[in-house]
């Protein structure tokens, strides 16, 4: 009676780990697909965009003209503003913003 059980659970942890594994391999190949083809459309935007030689964007370069203030400790920069915090008061001290024609089209 006991070898028959163990018997059982052999062929359930067969099947499980047959299942497990084919599952873990076709998930594998799926996430490497579209990893693939982000690194591919990441590849094509950075040409849309206007990406500069050294890795900048044209955006960065153009909040960089004239440069950042120099008050604030922290300067943090997103992609279409930069800003920098008071942490006393929890308010920004000063926010730089590119406003261009691209930007503003649409409905308001």
């Amino acid at each position: 009676m006991a070898i028959k059980s163990i018997a059982s659970r052999l062929r359930g942890s067969r099947r499980f780990l047959s299942g497990f594994v084919a599952g873990a391999v076709v998930g594998a190949a799926g996430a490497g697909l579209a990893a693939l083809q982000f690194f591919r459309s990441q590849g094509a935007e950075g040409a849309l965009t206007g990406k500069q030689p050294d890795g900048k964007s044209v955006e960065k370069a153009v909040l960089e003209q004239f440069g950042f203030p120099l008050t604030g400790t922290e300067t943090r920069c997103y992609t279409n503003h930069a800003l920098s915090y008071d942490q006393a008061k929890r308010v920004p001290r000063w926010v730089l913003e590119h406003i261009s024609k691209s930007k503003i089209i649409g409905w308001s």
